[in-house]
Parts: structure tokens; C-alpha cells; sequence
């Protein structure tokens, strides 16, 4: 079963072909031309004096020649410059800024033109119809939302496991807009034989679609195992050795580093390893805090890798041609060539992946930063979400933070960044609630239900001495 082309990524027609084919030969004008730079050549890893003539949202012609320059041409002086195709993310959650309107803004400038992001944030909380809408509707933003549908829960509290039926998932998996099955983070489940997570991979990769791992703290044969089971991808090596293995299984290696994961620097150790076998190794951020676009995003991970000792070239091509082939849209995304899309970037030097100007099928995005092209968010009232919000007029009370004294009371404490662990202590008390200032380290949590109708309290140690915090970040769905 074939899968169907993405809305934003159409199979030229005859007359489009016939188009470019002109333009190629000098017997129509370009719309779009860079003239004087040199292009990155993703496959061959070489950089080379060329000029890029673009019709509409497609590369026509890379070479010398200028036949194609005509009175309305846009031409853009690439002295200097360096060519390369828009960055692709293979891995994200597009929700921890906010929402993917927000993300789109956040990272688009920074040359990041095509992202494919986890789906459970929204498939959550929307029903089916409310969902496919909503990415119907993120086709018309410049930066290119592909989707990873989850097939089952992240966690296994109860309940949750119904928002995740055989049908949805499939209906989910049959969008356009949708390019893979995963992440897996059950994956216990499905080498167990879950029934639902067998048929979201079967049926996946009957549409020709690829399957997202997630499997931390893995061994080989586990690993060896999932990719019998049709997993074709994981992000969660956290050592270089890691990396070989899922490699050796044939498996593709994402090397990931994010605000809760900064692991490239040692990850880079399985790239020297490799020597020119690269071509399976992609970069990936996975979903950053806010205070990671500080730094950059795609822009950051290049920097990062580069600092690490790996060869900019190699970089370059973990976040273009290697995830563009991964997914099947080489032909497409990730190369500077006659046919592709024109997602373009302006660099002033491969050592210096920041963007001076964004390209997305051929028109302005981004100029030094900043966007070019207006972002409105949609009226979100207008998907169907399937429960309400809270009541209009309702506000958090000071009360609300008062966590009810208990003895002994079960703190969460922080191991680590990713990992927590449970120790029930005697806390001091004070007028019936546990007294956090007491204690110096201890913070109060509050989870409040989407529709206010519960709260739970819990004391954290170990987060740091922050006066509050809060968000609408959550997959939970407020059910327990």
C-alpha cells in the first residue's frame, strides 16, 4: 500500500517538469537565482563554486551558466556564501515552546525548515476529526510539520491506554502529513506482543512508513529484538558504544542533545569510530526547554557537534541528506539539486550554521535571525477538543500550593535531570500543610486537572531554590 504524498511535497506534474527542464536550459526564466556562491553537496560532502536557479518552489538548475537570469529574476548575491538545504529535525515534541505555532516562530530562523514531531500532545485532547484539522491547518506555515504518531501511552496509569484504540491509530497513520509510527516508549509492551503496538507497526510499515524507538538503557539483545519486531530508529543512546550497537544492528542512530540530554559531546566518539560510515546517523534536539533557544536549536547542535571534532561536513549531513533519506524524501528535502525543493540556506561559512537568510520552496522566510513572513495562530476554539477546560472566570487560589501534611510524606527526589526516586520522610508541619519553607531544597508541586475538578500535592528535593514554576505542558491528560 502506497503511501500518499505529504500536501506540502506534490510530485511535479508534466507541465511543472516541462517547466523546470526549461529553466534549466536557458529557454525560461528563473524566478529565483544566487549567483556567485558555492553549494554544499550533500551526497558527495564537497563544496564547489556554483550558481542555484530556482522556478517557484523547485531547484531547476546548480552549475555556471546564467542563461536563465531574466528581467524579473530575484537574484541574490551569494559572494562569499555557502549554499546548504534547510535543516531537518527528525525527532521533536513541538509543545515545550509552547505550541507548534510558537516552535515554527522559535526555529525557522535559525534554519530549520522541516520537523517531524511526536502527535500525542494534541491527539490526546482532541478527538479525530479536531486533530486531522488542526494539521491540515499547520500546512499553511512555512516550516514543514511532518508527524510521528504514537501509538500507545507513555506511561501506564489507568485509562490511559484507551485514548490509544487499533482504529485511531491507524486513521492517524493514514494522514498525508503522517511519515512514521513512534516513539515506542512502551516498549516493553510491544516485545511483549501487545496486540494494538504489533498492528501500529505492521500497519506502518505497510504504508512504507518508518518506526521510531526509544529504547533507553537497552542491551543488544533487547535492541536486537525490537528491530525484529520492525523498530527502525532510536534516539536514546547515551554513550558512544551505544550508538555502534544500534548501528550493527541495523538500526538508525539519532544523537541527541537537548536541554534534558546534552549528550553530543560524548556521542561524538562514535562518529570518529565510524570513519566515512555515517550515512545512518542523524541530530536531534528532542524537544528543548525554552532556555535552549538561547543557544540555537538545529544551529546549536551543529556548533555543538563541530565542537565535539566532528567534521562540519559530516555535521551538515547528519541534519540534511541522512534524515531527508531515512524517511524516503532525499528526492525531495536535504539536497541542494535540479528537482528538489527549494529550502535553501545562506550560510556565511559551514563553521557557522546560523542562517543570513531562510529559504523555504523558494521564497524568504528568515533574514539574519529574524522572520520575514507573518505566523498567526489559528482560533483554537475552533477544533473539537474532547473534554472541557476549566470553568470560564476560574483562577488558581494561594491555597492551592498548601500540600496536606502527612507522616511520613512520599517526596520525590531528583537522582538526576531524567530520573527521580521516592523517599518518604517526616516533614515539619504547619497549620495542618506541610511547612516547604523549612527545608531548605524542598519545592511544592501541584498537578491540577485540565477541567479543575482535582488537585494532587507532592514535595520535590532536589529542583532548586526557584520561587514558582508552571506549566500547560503534559500528556496525562488529567486522568489518574
Amino acid at each position: 500500500m502506497a503511501s500518499p504524498p505529504h500536501p506540502r511535497l506534490p510530485k511535479p506534474t508534466a507541465a511543472e517538469l516541462t517547466a523546470l527542464v526549461e529553466v534549466a536550459r536557458g529557454r525560461r526564466a528563473a524566478t529565483l537565482y544566487f549567483r556567485g556562491g558555492t553549494v554544499f553537496s550533500a551526497y558527495t560532502g564537497e563544496i564547489f563554486p556554483a550558481n542555484v536557479a530556482v522556478w517557484r518552489d523547485r531547484i531547476a538548475y546548480v552549475g555556471a551558466s546564467e542563461a536563465m537570469v531574466g528581467p524579473r529574476t530575484r537574484v541574490i548575491d551569494a559572494t562569499g556564501r555557502v549554499l546548504v538545504p534547510g535543516y531537518i529535525e527528525p525527532h521533536t515534541h513541538p509543545y515545550h515552546l509552547y505550541n507548534p505555532y510558537t516552535f515554527c516562530a522559535a526555529v525557522l530562523p535559525r534554519g530549520t525548515t522541516t520537523a517531524v514531531c511526536d502527535q500525542v500532545m494534541l491527539f490526546t485532547v482532541l478527538d479525530d476529526a479536531g486533530f486531522a484539522a488542526l494539521v491540515r491547518d499547520m500546512d499553511r506555515l512555512p516550516l514543514r510539520y511532518l508527524w510521528s504518531i504514537r501509538p500507545g501511552p507513555a506511561t501506564i496509569l489507568p485509562g490511559m491506554r484507551g485514548s490509544f484504540p487499533r482504529g485511531r491509530i491507524r486513521r492517524a497513520l493514514r494522514l498525508p502529513q503522517a511519515i512514521q509510527a513512534g516513539e515506542f516508549v512502551n516498549w516493553p509492551f510491544l516485545l511483549d506482543g501487545d496486540p494494538v503496538l504489533m498492528d501500529s507497526v505492521a500497519f506502518a510499515r505497510a504504508l512504507g512508513k518508518r518506526v521510531d524507538g526509544h529504547a533507553s538503557g537497552a542491551g543488544w539483545d533487547t535492541l536486537a529484538a525490537l528491530a525484529a519486531a520492525g523498530v527502525t530508529s532510536c534516539h536514546e543512546s547515551i554513550t558512544a558504544d551505544e550508538v555502534l550497537m544500534r548501528l550493527r544492528l541495523g538500526l538508525h542512530a539519532m544523537l541527541r542533545h537537548s536541554s534534558l540530554r546534552p549528550d553530543l559531546p560524548v556521542l561524538a566518539d562514535a562518529v570518529a569510530r565510524l570513519g566515512p560510515h555515517t550515512a545512518r546517523v542523524m541530530l536531534t534536539a528532542d524537544g528543548p526547554a525554552p532556555p535552549y533557544l538561547k543557544q540555537g536549536y538545529t544551529d546549536y547542535l551543529l556548533r555543538t557537534a563541530m565542537e565535539a571534532g566532528i567534521d562540519p561536513v559530516i555535521a551538515l549531513q547528519m541534519v540534511t541528506v541522512n534524515p531527508a533519506t531515512y524517511f524516503g524524501l532525499d528526492e525531495e528535502l536535504g539536497v541542494i539539486g535540479p528537482g528538489r525543493r527549494a529550502d535553501i540556506l545562506v550560510l556565511r561559512d559551514v563553521r557557522d550554521p546560523l542562517p543570513e537568510m531562510v529559504f523555504v520552496d523558494g521564497d524568504l522566510v528568515a533574514r539574519e535571525g529574524r522572520l520575514v513572513t507573518q505566523i498567526r495562530e489559528p482560533r483554537w476554539s475552533r477544533y473539537r477538543w474532547d473534554r472541557p477546560l476549566a470553568p470560564r472566570g476560574w483562577r488558581p487560589e494561594p491555597a492551592l500550593v498548601r500540600v496536606p501534611a502527612a507522616d511520613p510524606f512520599p517526596v520525590m527526589q531528583l537522582v538526576n535531570a531524567a530520573i527521580t526516586r521516592r523517599e518518604d520522610r517526616s516533614l515539619p508541619v504547619r497549620h495542618g500543610a506541610v511547612d516547604i519553607a523549612a527545608v531548605d531544597g524542598l519545592c511544592a508541586a501541584v498537578l491540577v486537572d485540565r477541567s479543575a475538578r482535582w488537585v494532587v500535592h507532592a514535595v520535590v528535593d532536589g529542583l532548586g531554590a526557584i520561587d514558582g514554576l508552571a506549566t500547560s505542558c503534559t500528556s496525562a491528560r488529567g486522568v489518574l
